[in-house]
């Protein structure tokens, strides 16, 4: 068949132009049928055999897929410690989250809502340096160091904020600055850890693996939440902001026994391996 705009060659060798929906009169037979065995109608109604339907996936392939993608990230020496740093960090740093910590700066910080937006945006720059300085400092450092040290530096400057004591300026100031630590750690955190997560996951399990992963990581979240609701409820802001830093910085011992910290550089062979990184 040779195609070109509104121009097809028909079974026989007989070619004609033709608009969407044309039939022509030598086509039609009696009862409004079409001389090739086809019928006349508004476009919907075909001269060739339909395509086959598209073939469904069942939900017990999504299950078995997800089973598959769970045990492989579990199996995984740098994807389970990955796994278990993020989701205990997530839920430690959920505990407090933006709610919380406006809070704590409303009540006991005593800023202005203007001024607790300007240093919310102040610290949003720090998160904007992590992930544009990211790359060059694993190059640096390596790696696996640098994602060891964005798992403590995110929680971590949280202890900060409920030591703020002075003028107002001084107390807006160091709520900024945790502000800043924290967005620049978490961005330190998961670029490369997501970097090494990629690389250790075979192309055939990716969408699997990924699936397992962010349904833990971020079915943690909201049970970190109303565990901060709680907390704070039970032992104070200052308590609940306690917990959450230590308890976040905490995170980084499911790193230190793991293959992560002696990860230098990225490998770029094949993911097939199994294996996410060159040791030093």
């Amino acid at each position: 068949m040779r195609t070109g705009c509104g121009s097809a060659e028909l079974p026989g060798g007989r070619e004609r132009a033709r608009g969407i929906g044309e039939v022509l009169p030598q086509d039609v037979g009696p009862g409004g049928g079409r001389a090739d065995g086809g019928r006349v109608g508004n476009g919907h109604d075909r001269a060739w055999p339909p395509e086959p339907p598209a073939a469904r996936t069942g939900h017990p392939r999504l299950m078995s897929g997800a089973r598959e993608g769970l045990a492989h990230v579990l199996r995984h020496p740098v994807l389970r410690a990955g796994l278990g740093c993020a989701t205990t960090v997530n839920f430690f740093t959920f505990l407090t989250g933006t709610g919380l910590l406006v809070l704590f700066a409303d009540r006991n910080l005593g800023l202005s809502p203007g001024l607790i937006g300007s240093v919310f945006g102040l610290g949003a720059v720090g998160g904007l340096l992590g992930a544009v300085g990211a790359p060059t400092i694993s190059r640096l450092i390596g790696v696996g160091r640098s994602i060891v040290v964005g798992a403590v530096l995110f929680p971590a400057p949280l202890a900060l904020v409920w030591a703020a004591q002075g003028p107002v300026w001084v107390r807006a100031g160091v709520l900024a600055a945790a502000c800043a630590l924290s967005s620049f750690g978490v961005m330190l955190f998961d670029v490369n850890l997501n970097s090494v997560q990629v690389g250790a996951t075979p192309d055939a399990l990716r969408s699997r693996v990924a699936g397992a992963y962010t349904t833990v990581n971020y079915g943690i979240r909201p049970l970190g939440a109303l565990a901060g609701g709680g907390l704070a409820t039970a032992i104070g802001l200052r308590g609940t902001l306690t917990v959450a830093a230590v308890g976040g910085a905490l995170s980084v011992l499911w790193l230190l026994p793991s293959p992560i910290p002696r990860t230098r550089t990225l490998q770029t062979a094949t993911p097939a391996a199994k294996t996410a990184a060159t040791t030093a």
